[in-house]
């Protein structure tokens, strides 16, 4: 039966470890699995591969927090609960009939400046300069 280990494990420090710990468990790892300490074994070798690893996902802010949420240490922030819920809005319908005579009375109006302000354009004659 093999047991699978994360990087935490490895380095035998807590999840909520601070890099100057973690620097601090991966020298004294390497001391113990440095391959000229252990003339060259290959396990000792792939073992102080895997400390540098760890030891560099571990103090890069970046990196730890995609490994924490692939572990699962923590859990991914739900991008949609920064934002509420929308307030339920109210509608209020307005049943009541527009006044006829005064819809009457604007277009009127409307009409009226219209013509005016036509007028008033025609009856101006452009400027001619004579030479």
């Amino acid at each position: 039966m093999s047991q699978f280990f994360n990087y935490y494990q490895l380095l035998d420090v807590s999840t909520t470890a601070s890099t100057r710990q973690i620097n601090l468990a991966y020298k004294k790892k390497a001391l113990i699995y440095h391959p000229d300490k252990n003339g060259g074994s290959q396990v000792a070798n792939d073992m102080f591969k895997l400390l540098n690893n760890a030891k560099d996902c571990l103090t890069n802010p970046s990196e730890r927090l995609r490994y924490d949420y692939e572990i699962g240490v923590k859990s991914k922030p739900n991008p949609r609960a920064e934002y509420k819920t929308e307030p339920e809005v109210e509608y209020v319908v307005i049943k009541e009939e527009p006044d006829l005579k005064e819809t009457i009375q604007l277009g009127l109006a409307a009409l009226a400046v219209g013509y005016a302000f036509g007028r008033i354009r025609k009856s101006r004659k452009p400027n001619k300069r004579k030479k």
